[in-house]
């Protein structure tokens, strides 16, 4: 009887330590969802993201935390979890765009970082946590006679096809960190099983490259439509093991240079030197 009542207060510890919270993401003014933000719980590596509906799904041991809602096109915001059903609701976010001067002008266009017959290797993947990486582009003088970025190119590798990630471009302030994002829309990208590279074209736009330099971000979404279930086994053993991520995986090169790559997780951009020694396989195309 003792033993019974032991293992009954067990299930009951673990029935009511656990929580699952469930949320919807929402536009203010409109009150329609907003699809794909990114969630992070406060000062830790876990993220989700919300589905095509605006919902999501937190498994937590409390009630009592803080997430940070990231959406392009809407402000920042912290949102602290106190009930197991929760309403979040964002503001549309203003953006200053400079005025753009349309001139009948002969085409020019200049490569940054080209990706001619490069193929690597070496790739980041995504198991589940939300975290962006990004690569640095310096800014140049040459540039301003190709002022504007008509294309973005990305080596990935993806297990499933039109795995769908986000591109996110976020200009550099004055210590060199990323800060404010220099488009107001999602830039979604499609990676193919049988293809080794995703370009994005975005001529029509006219996005300037900016002064203070730019940090191209691959936004995972950590969504059921990019979960790729496999099977391994580890050297030595025969038991098979299931694993999981979330495609596509992004190729990277061996850094240039020892400076670091630049991580989004917990709520906030971060260096990180668990990857300093990798550079994300990007390639920009600038035109006039």
């Amino acid at each position: 009887m003792k033993k019974l009542l032991f293992f009954l207060g067990i299930i009951l510890f673990f029935i009511n330590g656990f929580s699952q919270i469930k949320g919807i993401v929402l536009d203010i003014n409109t009150k329609n969802p907003i699809p794909y933000a990114n969630i992070s719980i406060k000062d830790s590596n876990y993220g989700i993201t919300s589905d095509s509906k605006g919902e999501f799904i937190i498994n937590s041991d409390s009630l009592n935390f803080t997430i940070i809602l990231s959406s392009i096109g809407y402000e920042k915001k912290n949102f602290e979890v106190k009930h197991s059903e929760i309403e979040i609701f964002l503001q549309p976010k203003t953006y200053d765009l400079p005025e753009i001067l349309v001139k009948a002008q002969e085409k020019k266009k200049f490569v940054i970082n080209s990706l001619k017959r490069k193929h690597s290797n070496h790739s980041f993947a995504c198991s589940g946590l939300s975290w962006i990486p990004s690569k640095f582009f310096e800014y140049k003088r040459n540039y301003a006679e190709t002022p504007y970025i008509s294309s973005i190119k990305i080596l990935v590798h993806s297990e499933i096809n039109g795995a769908k990630f986000n591109i996110r471009l976020l200009s550099a302030n004055e210590y060199g960190e990323p800060q404010e994002e220099i488009f107001n829309e999602n830039i979604f990208a499609y990676a193919s099983k049988h293809k080794k590279s995703v370009t994005v074209n975005l001529a029509n736009k006219m996005i300037r490259f900016p002064e203070k330099g730019l940090f191209v971000a691959l936004e995972w979404l950590v969504i059921d439509e990019n979960l790729h279930k496999y099977s391994y086994t580890i050297r030595g053993s025969k038991e098979k093991l299931e694993g999981k991520s979330y495609e596509p995986k992004f190729s990277v090169f061996p850094s240039q240079n020892d400076d670091f790559i630049w991580i989004y997780s917990g709520g906030k951009w971060r260096k990180s030197k668990t990857f300093s020694q990798n550079d994300l396989a990007i390639e920009l195309t600038l035109s006039n």
